[in-house]
């Protein structure tokens, strides 16, 4: 898990961060001062990257795994 974790970007770690924290799509792009589309863009990056399907998919290996945002990024 470790080494597709590290193919993460920071955004993209940030994203995920507020996805643990159940927050919609509209919610992070506004968190984030970015469009939503932007943040499916993120997902669709997260998901391949993670190799999963969906947020909840996703959700659950942040839950189960020792994927924790990068220092500096600014928590939920």
């Amino acid at each position: 898990m470790r080494r597709k974790q590290e193919n993460l970007t920071e955004k993209e770690f940030e994203v995920l961060s507020f996805l643990g924290h159940g927050y919609s799509n509209k919610e992070i792009a506004q968190r984030m001062f970015v469009t939503e589309h932007t943040v499916k863009a993120h997902l669709t990056n997260i998901y391949a990257k993670l190799g999963v399907t969906n947020r909840l998919s996703a959700v659950l290996l942040l839950k189960k795994s020792d994927i924790t945002p990068h220092q500096g990024l600014k928590q939920p």
